[in-house]
């Protein structure tokens, strides 16, 4: 999604589904989409982590999922998250 686009979907759409990458050494929240309700946004998320992922690997979140991988040397976590437009995922 472009900037503007993005910028245009937060200000039309309630909920924002995020998905965020942690591997210990980088993370990283990028944008997947923005729903007019939370229930199609939760939908939405776990269309994401079922595609990447065999549900014993997922883990139900309040509104969204959360995904562990495991590698050889380290873990990568997985977020999919549904969020009120104009949350900052990372807290800051």
């Amino acid at each position: 999604m472009s900037v503007v686009k993005t910028s245009i979907a937060t200000l039309l759409l309630a909920w924002v589904l995020w998905t965020q990458i942690n591997d210990s050494a980088n993370e990283s929240w990028h944008i997947e989409d923005a729903f007019e309700n939370l229930q199609p946004c939760v939908e939405a998320a776990d269309k994401e982590a079922q595609k990447m992922f065999p549900k014993e690997n997922r883990r139900k979140l309040n509104a969204g999922y959360m995904v562990v991988a495991h590698g050889e040397k380290k873990a990568t976590i997985w977020k999919f998250l549904c969020l009120p437009a104009g949350t900052n995922p990372t807290g800051k």
